[in-house]
């Protein structure tokens, strides 16, 4: 009734040179709902900055690629309107933890809010605050689908924080009906499997982990995700407290998982649906 908008995109790997100049018209109509928006908000996936004087490196590790925009393009996702991104996915260090930082600096250099990434753990999760004629506005951000060295930590006794990005850790869990469990089971039996923790392979009377994979006994065959729930805590936590500091506050998920674990499949994974209802 006020008039507020709140305008949200998806994922922005590149632009890789400024498109705003090229005056495209059906791009144009696109960035006018973006501009008119108190507040818009994309996933920033890649990195953003200039390689000259650039001291870090490609990581090993990378999300798919390493998609690299010069810093001037920052200044075109600005011009298209939008005014925060999100930097928690599963491309925030293909450059490492320089890039990251690095891509964080060219977006506030343009004037864009970043969420979901920080110098700490707790950095990472807190919300990013933008001052609108509209009122204060907090987006959280966090990501399911990510590199395991893009993690954030916060300190520990005299140990320093490492900068990263707010994850949610879910462990993919495959559901077995029972005759199937029973032959795995045995097969677990022959080769072995025991139950202590650092066992490549143990079982249980409803649960099989071969290596990194887990089996649990279920009604019939399927997928499901086991949620860290200290994760899920502190998400909720960021969620709360940017809501006593804002008068609109948003969450974001950056998440491939899906109902059945491929990528073509269009449904959330359940865990994923929980999370964004609570």
């Amino acid at each position: 009734r006020d008039g507020f908008c709140f305008a949200a995109v998806g994922d922005f790997i590149g632009p890789f040179r400024p498109e705003v100049p090229l005056h495209n018209a059906d791009f144009e109509q696109v960035c006018q709902h973006l501009r008119a928006a108190d507040v818009a908000l994309g996933n920033q996936e890649g990195s953003i900055f200039d390689l000259d004087g650039f001291g870090g490196h490609r990581a090993a590790e990378h999300g798919g690629g390493y998609p690299l925009s010069d810093a001037v393009t920052a200044h075109d996702i600005r011009a298209m309107g939008i005014t925060v991104m999100s930097k928690a996915n599963n491309h925030a260090t293909d450059w490492g933890l320089e890039g990251l930082r690095a891509t964080e600096q060219t977006l506030k250099a343009a004037g864009i809010a970043c969420a979901g990434s920080g110098a700490s753990r707790a950095a990472a999760r807190a919300a990013a605050y933008l001052e609108t004629p509209a009122g204060r506005v907090g987006v959280v951000a966090a990501a399911s689908t990510f590199t395991p060295m893009s993690e954030a930590g916060n300190t520990d006794d005299h140990i320093r924080a490492r900068p990263g990005i707010s994850a949610v850790r879910a462990r993919p869990v495959v559901l077995v009906p029972a005759s199937e469990m029973a032959a795995m089971q045995a097969l677990a039996q022959a080769l072995g499997a025991c139950d202590t923790p650092d066992s490549w392979l143990s079982r249980s009377d409803t649960e099989l982990r071969f290596g990194e994979q887990r089996f649990r006994l279920g009604t019939a065959a399927g997928l499901t995700y086991d949620v860290d729930e200290s994760d899920r805590r502190e998400v909720l936590r960021a969620v709360r407290s940017a809501r006593q500091l804002a008068d609109f506050v948003a969450f974001t998920l950056h998440a491939h998982e899906s109902a059945s674990g491929s990528g073509q499949d269009r449904r959330p994974a359940a865990f994923v649906q929980a999370l964004l209802r609570e």
